[in-house]
């Protein structure tokens, strides 16, 4: 994992005020500082600006497979944001376009995009 990675419940959410729940503070989500901050650049982006930004979509995940996938694709050379997961982002395979954890746990879930690192 890269030296940056950030320890949330060593940290409390400097965000707490904020009238949203922050959707990047999550207990057991363990991203770099990096990555949270290109997180956060992007999050108000549609589909079509991210795209245009050279960002592709690559899944939804949740912890552990979260923080794995996204120092696998950061070691491969990609950079890597982990957007919140919209109840659209599809479903799990539980039901007919079932979102219901999507929705009650939106900061649980991230969906992953990945582009070339630019120099």
């Amino acid at each position: 994992m890269s030296g940056d990675a950030h320890d949330r419940r060593a940290h409390p959410s400097r965000w707490s005020s904020v009238e949203r729940a922050d959707p990047f503070e999550n207990t057991n989500m363990v991203l770099s500082d990096a990555v949270i901050e290109r997180s956060r650049k992007c999050e108000n982006l549609s589909e079509q600006e991210l795209a245009a930004a050279g960002w592709q979509r690559c899944f939804v995940a949740e912890e552990p497979r979260l923080s794995e996938s996204v120092e696998t694709y950061e070691d491969i050379g990609l950079e890597v944001i982990a957007l919140p997961a919209r109840a659209t982002d599809g479903a799990c395979g539980a039901g007919d376009g079932c979102a219901n954890c999507l929705v009650a746990e939106p900061r649980r879930f991230k969906v992953i995009y990945t582009r070339p690192a630019r120099p």
